[in-house]
């Protein structure tokens, strides 16, 4: 796949958690359960991302740009998510609401970058 197509993919991925997350509420699933699951959901979408690009150098400065704004290479980990949420003045409830509009929204950086495919609006990642 071309990075454009492979950045389309992605951003087709991250906003299907918004449905998920609609369906989740409708289950009766817990607030921090599905903070969470928007979280692993993105994550997985972002490794699986990188597996299927063609350019093994663009997949390096991926995960190093990673690497150095959030100290690993596949991006934040679920506690230091919440850890940003609460600094930037979210608190209880409001936390967990941040990390699954978090998980909605891409990089606009590395969308121009790859494709310009932007998922901006957050939704509510």
């Amino acid at each position: 796949m071309t990075n454009s197509e492979v950045r389309a993919w992605y951003c087709k991925r991250v906003k299907e958690i918004l449905n998920r997350n609609c369906e989740w509420i409708a289950q009766g699933v817990p607030l921090r359960e599905r903070a969470l699951r928007a979280w692993k959901l993105r994550l997985e979408a972002c490794i699986q991302a990188r597996s299927k690009m063609e350019n093994a150098w663009e997949v390096e400065v991926l995960r190093r740009r990673n690497e150095l704004k959030y100290g690993y290479p596949d991006g934040p980990g679920f506690e230091q998510t919440l850890a940003r949420a609460i600094e930037n003045g979210f608190l209880g409830d409001e936390a967990y609401e941040e990390i699954i509009r978090a998980a909605l929204r891409t990089d606009p950086v590395t969308d121009q970058r790859f494709s310009g495919a932007a998922v901006q609006d957050g939704g509510s990642l």
